[in-house]
């Protein structure tokens, strides 16, 4: 089954805050990489002769776009965790980065540092 991962840099900033909070202070501002348009299937797995049939309902990412970060945190409806700092999964990434199979740029926002949509198998 072909389907798309969203990879990419977009525009986001984080200054130091003080507190009390000063009218006029500027907020951290969060874009990010992500699936913009989506469709929905039901996915039929069939894992032996003796099992039941497992249906998963998949995502398929059709386009990408950089979206503010609070986009997401709405969209999963659960409190986001900030993970430590890792390289594990960065040469991943850069593997799917350079894929020339598949491989289309989106049409950048107005925000957009670079994006990217990947296919992958």
């Amino acid at each position: 089954m072909d389907n798309n991962v969203c990879v990419g840099a977009c525009f986001s900033y984080s200054i130091p805050r003080t507190e009390p909070t000063a009218p006029g202070e500027v907020a951290p501002y969060c874009d990010s990489c992500q699936p913009s348009t989506v469709t929905w299937k039901h996915i039929t797995l069939n894992c032996g002769e003796d099992k039941e049939p497992l249906i998963k309902r998949v995502e398929f990412i059709e386009d990408c776009s950089c979206l503010t970060c609070r986009h997401v945190e709405t969209k999963i409806n659960a409190e986001v965790v900030v993970p430590e700092v890792t390289t594990v999964d960065v040469p991943q990434l850069l593997n799917l980065m350079s894929q020339p199979k598949g491989n289309t740029s989106s049409q950048p926002s107005p925000s957009t540092a670079a994006h990217n949509k990947h296919n992958y198998k």
